[in-house]
């Protein structure tokens, strides 16, 4: 062929290996504990796992974890609180906190002039913009019966305020029945909505075969004509390419910007009618 596409099966590949549905319960266990338990399962042992502290899971309602793979099990996990998951060169697996935003400093900067790498090509898009944009969440976890035998939904509701525009009103759902409590829902509800409520931009850029390219860095774009700026960018995926006519090694990456415009989450006040208070007069 002309020209081929790279595609690497590492560590990551024993996540997803497909086998009948399994239940693994992880009631009692940190969500950090429960995750690596699900590697080790894997039979990984290169692994950086540095995740939020949350646990023990299963207070009000049994963690049973249903999969078909145990990748999807870990996704279940990590995803409450915003985690992603990847493999880098040296073979770990690596899981970690990510808002998806820009570092402070950037590991590569790519220019369309100067001395910097040269950017072969570049093309923006619009990844978040007023119809994606959402205000308002809800979140949901599990059911249960509190001790006096009433009927608990874990569901909370939150809000942005003073976002800049203000956009419009568009809601999000978020369900996963390992959250069982009310403060870890609003926890989840904020971030969650937080994240959703700005404006980013998408770039991709075509540069000159890059392998030491990675998941989850920052790069800086300097471009005064097309984007009219130097900024910072989240890598968020990367393409490597080989065409034998002509010779050619490149690599396209997908970046999204820092997020403007974000106000402040908040959770809106539940009315709880589970307790009832009689009154006797004289």
């Amino acid at each position: 062929p002309r020209d081929s596409i790279i595609q690497c099966v590492g560590q990551m590949d024993k996540l997803y290996q497909p086998f009948e549905v399994q239940e693994r319960d992880v009631s009692g266990m940190s969500a950090q504990a429960a995750v690596t338990d699900l590697l080790a399962l894997a039979g990984i042992t290169n692994y950086e796992v540095s995740m939020v502290a949350w646990g023990p899971l299963g207070q009000n309602c049994p963690a049973i974890l249903k999969f078909n793979s145990i990748g999807d099990a870990i996704m279940r996990i990590i995803d409450v609180d915003g985690h992603i998951i990847y493999e880098i060169p040296s073979g770990a697996i690596v899981i970690t906190q990510s808002s998806k935003q820009p570092a402070s400093s950037s590991w590569r900067t790519y220019s369309t002039q100067g001395s910097n790498p040269r950017i072969q090509d570049i093309e923006r898009n619009d990844v978040e913009t007023d119809e994606n944009i959402r205000t308002f969440g809800q979140v949901k976890g599990c059911s249960y019966e509190d001790a006096l035998g009433n009927p608990v939904e874990v569901s909370v509701d939150v809000t942005i305020v003073g976002a800049s525009p203000p956009g419009p009103f568009n809601e999000t759902l978020y369900s996963n029945d390992l959250i069982d409590t009310l403060a870890k829902a609003s926890d989840v509800g904020e971030r969650l909505i937080t994240d959703l409520s700005g404006v980013r931009e998408g770039v991709t850029l075509t540069v000159k075969g890059d392998p030491q390219m990675f998941l989850g860095g920052t790069l800086t774009v300097d471009d005064p004509t097309f984007i009219n700026r130097s900024e910072r960018y989240f890598i968020t995926g990367y393409q490597h390419r080989i065409s034998t006519d002509p010779p050619e090694f490149s690599t396209q990456i997908d970046l999204i910007s820092n997020q403007s415009g974000r106000g402040t989450a908040i959770t809106l006040p539940t009315c709880d009618f589970t307790y009832k208070v009689r009154q006797l007069g004289d």
